[in-house]
């Protein structure tokens, strides 16, 4: 057998190390040999011709007998002698697994047949064209390698001066962590061997690892699962180092006590100094305090009687405690220095800012409070109407519990804005935290004060800056909140937000409850089907679908044109926009249509900033003789180019051929199905193409089946008998889900199978049972406007939807026929009519 250079015997003597030390491959390791058995194996097997090997192995507690004491792997080492007369040096060279112990003839150790311990293959190092590292592992890899690397420098300052740990082996790894060269992208196996050797290099100078975990370690054959362990074993020394520095402080701080406590009883002061710092009405005690410790402190102090009253029982103990420690550090030092006093006045500054006692008055108009959202948000009157609801129970009871609000909706609909405008109606501040990749509970929760660099939550951060206990309170991006291995950030949230808890909400740092029961909290988010049910639960949701053409005209005549004008500087040099036909209504169309597809506002107010900053340009180039040009539909193309979306507008549609409602991002689209009857069954049955989505093709299945029944009814089962079905949905580019489109596909097979042709201009949404039931479906307003602007004559919908056309725009209704179904066969009914 080889190893390198190394020619490694097939039959190895075996060092039981017994727990005391422990080789790793690639590592340097030494001990001095105690009893028969290793020298004896020393003094033969070092006169050997081969390279003198050892195979180095952890033993079982409990059993007494040689085989079974031993686990079954262990490392092949070379060994040598030691840096210290007397010591051995035994250098790890890789893995191996016990086949069969032999007892030798002089019966005094043991001979280990040997061979080598791999690791498992792993799609972690999948290779991509070019042989290197796949990229997406190559980002996991340098992502967990900079948390490794961060950890142990961070150990390395903290261990100065502990027992167990060598500084200087920490700085030798971290040193030479740049020539792994782990930043670059190089051959899977490359990468895999520098990975493994630094593996093992930081496990060999990590002290707070017991044997079983090592040994864990050596019988993996899961290279990442190995690195992952390795970072757990970094937070734990580093735990324990913060820890024993904390015990030395303590011990410290307590020495420094009594000998303070002996100076007052020499001199006949009497008692425990931290007496002096209590609470007493009468002054005298708080003056003892004020005059024995600094300015800087006492003037604190005299904060924090003011507002005391104000304070729960555990916010006053938890800021007094943090008084006497730095009472204890001033008398003791004499003077305010070092890391520890910093902690404890931070903290103490943090408790004294929070608003204990402020909060604003509310506007009570509720028609005034009605009028600024009228005034900065046009239309949403499906959203403005549960809001306003919402805060007129609030204004009849101000210490009502309720739930929170959530605002939904796709990017660009004013969620935010409509906040700030709730802000500004009611005449309270407004603080905004988002939760955009937030994947830390302490971000919620905050530390704990007595960790280094402990900081409060966002939470209580943002109720500082606020500086009231009654602000709005918006949570942007609550469906983007992460999850890892720091914690569950969302879980956090049930405090904050739960009616029934938040009233004594605690923060980890506070170390006391805080009342956030008169905070009013709005969330934003674009899809809740990410949110936890949980989390979800707490909320009082208002969906915001989107806007129609003629409502993103209005928004952009009334907000959009004069905001960017002003930001522009059009507005302060006098400069117009001149529209083709004297109004601007043509010309956004044709940039809504041609240039935006969305369900908000926020690329046509991009757009609309572009026409501004082009009309600008025009401008300083001849300031005396600029005359606006007229926003022609040319110069529209020179600004923006081409018109980049071309509006689909429906078409008689051929036979098995149907056209579908589908509610996009974008605010809704038309959507064909066609279907066909395949003559020959080549072992599948359902074909199903164009980038369609889980839920879609389940559609598709059930629509096959349901047709299967039918056909069975109909005494018809031999249509499709030995033939195939295929379904495709055109724009085979754009990805395509959703639980609506069952009646849609259904109707293609069918009039497919018979070979029929739907009647033209007849659009569907509605998704269906196996008995042939048209169940309820969303987004009934965005598909029907996207219906009108397609050209469709006639909709059908499930019966259950009827009550949704009353947020469907009138011109929208006063073009189109609606047809109102329970089951598929009324659907049939519809698309087959002759008339």
């Amino acid at each position: 057998m080889e190893s390198g250079k190394i020619i490694i015997p097939d039959r190895l003597p075996v060092i039981n190390l017994a727990s005391a030390i422990m080789v790793f491959p690639g590592t340097m390791s030494y001990f001095f040999p105690r009893g028969k058995v290793v020298k004896e194996i020393i003094e033969r097997f070092n006169d050997d011709k081969l390279a003198p090997l050892v195979l180095t192995m952890m033993s079982k507690p409990g059993s007494k007998t040689i085989p079974e004491n031993l686990y079954s792997v262990g490392s092949v080492a070379q060994f040598g002698p030691g840096p210290e007369p007397g010591s051995v040096a035994l250098a790890g060279i890789y893995r191996a697994k016990v086949n069969r112990l032999i007892k030798c003839d002089e019966d005094l150790y043991w001979l280990a047949e040997v061979v080598p311990y791999e690791d498992s293959p792993e799609e972690h190092f999948l290779e991509d064209d070019e042989g290197l590292i796949n990229s997406h592992s190559f980002i996991v890899f340098r992502t967990l390698l900079a948390k490794v690397k961060t950890l142990l420098a961070r150990l390395m300052s903290e261990s100065e001066g502990v027992d167990d740990f060598e500084v200087s082996e920490l700085e030798e790894i971290l040193g030479s962590f740049d020539n792994y060269d782990f930043n670059h992208r190089c051959k899977s196996e490359v990468y895999k061997v520098a990975l493994d050797q630094f593996i093992w290099q930081v496990l060999s100078v990590l002290p707070q690892a017991n044997s079983s975990e090592k040994q864990e370690m050596i019988e993996s054959q899961i290279l990442t699962g190995r690195l992952g362990e390795v970072l757990n074993l970094l937070v734990k020394n580093l735990e324990m180092v913060v820890g024993t520095q904390r015990l030395n402080q303590m011990l410290v701080m307590e020495a420094a006590r009594r000998r303070r406590n002996k100076k007052y009883r020499d001199t006949g002061s009497g008692g425990d100094s931290k007496e002096l710092i209590a609470v007493n009405k009468d002054g005298d005690s708080d003056s003892q305090f004020l005059k024995g410790v600094s300015p800087e402190l006492a003037e604190k102090y005299k904060t924090f009687l003011r507002l005391r009253e104000f304070m729960s029982e555990d916010a006053v103990k938890s800021i007094l405690d943090s008084f006497k420690r730095l009472e204890s550090l001033e008398l003791s030092r004499g003077e305010a220095q070092g890391s520890e006093w910093t902690v404890f006045m931070t903290h103490i500054d943090f408790m004294l800012e929070i608003p204990w006692n402020q909060e604003t008055k509310e506007e009570a108009d509720m028609n005034k409070t009605e009028k600024i959202l009228d005034d900065e948000h046009y239309g949403l009157d499906f959203a403005k109407v549960p809001i306003l609801r919402y805060l007129a129970a609030k204004r009849l009871n101000p210490k009502g519990r309720g739930d929170n609000l959530l605002f939904t909706g796709p990017p660009g609909v004013g969620k935010t804005s409509l906040a700030n405008s709730i802000a500004r109606a009611l005449g309270r501040k407004l603080v905004r935290l988002s939760l955009g990749g937030v994947r830390d509970e302490a971000e919620i929760r905050g530390h704990r004060k007595t960790y280094i660099g402990a900081l409060a939550g966002q939470i209580m951060q943002e109720m500082r800056r606020a500086g009231v206990k009654n602000p709005i309170f918006v949570l942007d991006e609550l469906d983007k909140i992460a999850i890892d291995f720091r914690g569950d950030p969302s879980a956090a949230l049930l405090e904050v937000l739960d009616p029934e808890q938040n009233h004594s909400f605690r923060d980890h740092y506070l170390d006391a409850p805080f009342d956030l029961s008169q905070v009013l909290f709005i969330a934003t988010a674009n899809d809740v089907s990410g949110i936890r049910p949980a989390l979800l639960d707490r909320f009082e949701p208002v969906v915001l679908p989107g806007y129609t053409t003629y409502e993103k005209i209005q928004i952009a005549k009334k907000f959009l044109i004069p905001k960017a004008m002003l930001n522009v500087g059009l507005t302060e040099h006098k400069i117009a926009l001149r529209w083709s036909n004297d109004e601007p209504d043509e010309d956004l169309l044709s940039i809504i249509k041609g240039y935006t597809k969305e369900a908000g506002v926020r690329n046509l107010e991009r757009n609309i900033r572009t026409i501004c900053r082009s009309v600008g340009q025009e401008y300083l180039k001849d300031e005396k003789n600029f005359k606006s040009p007229i926003l022609t539909q040319d110069y529209l193309v020179k600004i923006f180019g081409q018109p980049r979306y071309v509006e689909e507008r429906a078409s008689k549609t051929n036979c098995g051929e149907t056209i579908g409602l589908a509610w996009t991002p974008f605010g809704g689209d038309i959507l064909y199905v066609q279907s066909a009857i395949l003559p020959e069954f080549r072992g599948k049955e359902l074909s199903q193409t164009g980038s369609l989505g889980k839920v879609m093709i389940e559609s598709g299945k059930l629509a096959l089946s349901l047709l299967r029944i039918k056909l069975e009814q109909e005494g018809q089962s031999d249509l499709l008998k030995g033939k195939s079905v295929h379904i495709h949905v055109p724009e085979g580019a754009i990805e395509k889900d959703g639980p609506s489109a069952g009646i849609t596909m259904y109707t293609a097979l069918y009039l497919a199978i018979h070979k029929e042709v739907a009647r033209p201009y007849i659009a569907m949404t509605g998704e269906v049972t196996l008995t042939g039931k048209v169940l309820r479906v969303g987004g009934v307003k965005e598909k029907v406007t996207a219906a009108e602007r397609a050209g469709i004559k006639e909709v059908i919908l499930p019966e259950t939807n009827r009550g949704d056309l009353d947020e469907v725009p009138q011109s929208a209704k006063d073009k189109l026929m609606f047809h109102f179904v329970n089951h598929t066969d009324q659907a049939l009914d519809i698309v087959l009519r002759k008339n």
